[in-house]
């Protein structure tokens, strides 16, 4: 029995190695001081199915044991490897390295984190960032119509990207005000505006229309409410847009979920806080 024991250990010491191994590796691409090389690209083409687990399990937890992140997000540490991010732009980075990762048809080209320019920023993101493409599903999570024009795509994406912006680099302990809320929807609701005129102009009977229109109708509400919300009142308004935004197959449901998880969790609300993670989980494996 102590032999088992004692293998099974070395077993789970040697996988962490392994992930470890991976982790660094991402790191290495997404490093905005990075200058591509074979090696690393090379090592997580290899390990593809790996370094999909380990990048998926931080984002869904928003925790773990192979990356250490600082407070302000601007520091991320690995084993002894450290990687300064000045722009604090970690997680979107992680996050377009996934979506390089999960591409069935991905030539794993990380070239795109060479640049020090925060990726919500750039004029011309290419497949994994900001998208210059002619439509379809944009990497906001939303899907847009075939023949919509690039200026309007731009348009959209730059308010989603500040709607996100109230949501990421925040500990578990941050939970949002009433104020912070309403400010991110005044981002969301136009974007929804200019979403719906996209799907109006190109693709008038898409179902879509009915979806996008019930969210934002949710998101709307929220937003006229003129009282102050008390904090669980504000955590079921994330899970009511967020569940709203998931049957609109919108993936940023993501974020409103764990807003609610936060709150519910501060709140010592056990079983609150697992029905927010259980859709948390479920928005992030929307593709």
């Amino acid at each position: 029995m102590r032999k088992i024991l004692n293998e099974w250990r070395r077993f789970l010491k040697e996988s962490t190695m392994d992930d470890k191994e991976i982790a660094s590796s991402i790191l290495a691409v997404i490093d905005p001081e990075s200058i591509s090389s074979p090696e690393p690209t090379e090592f997580l083409r290899i390990n593809k199915q790996r370094a999909i687990r380990v990048i998926r399990d931080f984002l869904e937890t928003e925790s773990s044991s192979i990356f250490s992140v600082s407070p302000n997000h601007d520091v991320v540490r690995v084993g002894k490897s450290q990687h300064y991010f000045p722009e604090r732009d970690f997680l979107d980075r992680l996050g377009g390295a996934l979506s390089i990762l999960e591409d069935p048809n991905s030539q794993f080209n990380f070239s795109q984190f060479n640049r020090k320019t925060r990726l919500s920023d750039r004029e011309n993101q290419g497949k994994y960032g900001r998208k210059d493409h002619s439509g379809g599903a944009t990497d906001t999570g939303f899907a847009v119509p075939e023949s919509a024009s690039y200026d309007d795509i731009q348009a959209f994406v730059g308010l989603i990207n500040d709607y996100k912006g109230a949501y990421l680099y925040k500990g578990e302990d941050y939970s949002m005000t009433t104020a912070e809320y309403k400010k991110s929807l005044e981002s969301l609701i136009p974007a929804y505006d200019i979403l719906v005129s996209m799907w109006y102009e190109h693709s008038p009977d898409s179902p879509e229309i009915e979806r996008i229109k019930a969210a934002k109708s949710s998101a709307e509400y929220a937003y006229d409410q003129e009282m102050e919300l008390t904090p669980i009142e504000l955590a079921h308004a994330h899970m009511k847009n967020g569940n709203k935004m998931l049957t609109a197959k919108i993936k940023e449901a993501y974020l409103e979920f764990a807003a609610a998880r936060r709150i519910f969790k501060k709140l010592k609300m056990a079983d609150k806080t697992l029905e927010a993670n259980a859709m948390f989980r479920k928005a992030r494996s929307l593709r």
